[in-house]
């Protein structure tokens, strides 16, 4: 598909984070609390993220919108600052027949985004449901990864979405169906390339951006062997999820088959990797989304088994524990799992504050002091 120039994802610099390398499986142990979860004991509801149009509930993906673009104003449009989240079911709860996507505004949900019948850059339509995973450019450009209508993953597709809703692409190649997780690079080195989860097979998938005679071209690599997974639909799939990129090109991923957080250097360029392995085990607990905390570069991830958010250090040691739903979650079905998306950020003062979605709620939570 072509399309114009303006809708490329160019890069803006992006902010120092600590990554490092080293592994280790330690408990908690006299943890550090100031700007890390620990010394957030509030949590209040932000809004409900059920679709005021069709219904759709079960909140997947959250992230913000960047402030590196222009917005239009328009409020079916995403603006810059938005937070953003995806549904994954439909109103009847039909896992991956979600199809839309909300900017969580004055409490409210407002949709921004609708997959079926999508308008194309290059006009005609594309359909396509089970938003499970965002990243953003700097133009606003969202990355969304779709699991698929069919639950089977094997429909699901990536997909690059300007921030008025028009697809610019679609990828359907084998390597990136079954989508479930998203990061973007922040152009390290120069390079643009977004990275995402083929869950079916439990692989990292770098798509790499390149620009050819003015108009951008896109090639894959997969990057990892199988890291883990099990499954095999839309109500029981585990594996690869949570992606954080920083700014020494290290990416993690959180695999929720094999409860570890997996650190992958030199990601922008590297070929087949199983990566290091940065902590594996208990508190860990099916861990899905993650994180970075932007005051001191752990990750933050959240677990599916226990409604726990975890903070770590890139090199393994675990700083807190933070239970944020008390629902009991069924080990066998699972059901009473809360906690998918998580995102922080700071507030005027400051402060670390970390959002995530709550399942069980159909909401978005705020952690904060």
């Amino acid at each position: 598909m072509k399309f114009a120039l303006r809708y490329l994802l160019f890069v803006l610099p992006t902010f120092a984070l600590v990554g490092c390398g080293g592994s280790s499986s330690s408990p908690v142990s006299n943890p550090p609390t100031r700007n890390t979860i620990a010394s957030l004991q509030h949590i209040t509801t932000v809004s409900s993220t059920v679709d005021p149009t069709n219904g759709d509930q079960n909140p997947y993906a959250i992230a913000f919108a960047p402030t590196s673009f222009t917005g239009d104003g328009n409020p079916a449009h995403v603006q810059p600052g938005d937070l953003i989240v995806s549904n994954f079911s439909n109103a009847s709860g039909v896992n991956g027949a979600g199809t839309t996507v909300e900017a969580i505004r004055n409490g409210k949900p407002v949709t921004v985004y609708n997959e079926m019948n999508a308008p194309t850059a290059s006009g005609g339509t594309v359909s396509t449901a089970g938003p499970v995973a965002i990243a953003f450019a700097p133009n606003g450009n969202m990355w969304i990864a779709n699991y698929g209508l069919s639950g089977t993953g094997n429909d699901g597709n990536v997909q690059i979405v300007t921030p008025k809703g028009i697809v610019n692409q679609t990828f359907t190649d084998p390597r990136v169906v079954a989508g479930w997780g998203q990061a973007f690079n922040g152009g390290y080195g120069g390079k643009l390339a977004f990275f995402t989860v083929n869950v079916n097979a439990g692989t990292v998938v770098r798509i790499n951006i390149s620009i050819v005679n003015g108009k951008p071209s896109f090639s894959f690599d997969q990057i990892t062997p199988d890291l883990g997974h099990s499954g095999n639909n839309a109500s029981n799939i585990v594996g690869p999820q949570g992606m954080v990129h920083t700014a020494d090109d290290t990416l993690y991923v959180a695999d929720g088959a094999t409860n570890s957080i997996i650190a992958i250097p030199n990601s922008t360029t590297t070929g087949m990797t199983t990566g290091r392995v940065v902590y594996q085990g208990s508190p860990l607990n099916q861990p899905a989304g993650m994180t970075l905390n932007p005051l001191n570069g752990d990750l933050i991830v959240a677990n599916q088994k226990d409604n726990n958010l975890i903070e770590l250090t890139p090199s393994g040691q675990v700083v807190a524990v933070k239970p944020v739903d008390l629902t009991p979650v069924n080990p066998i079905t699972g059901a009473g799992s809360a906690l998918f998306g998580v995102v922080a950020t700071t507030d005027s003062n400051g402060n670390l504050v970390v959002y995530f979605t709550n399942d069980n709620q159909n909401t978005v939570e705020k952690l904060s002091q």
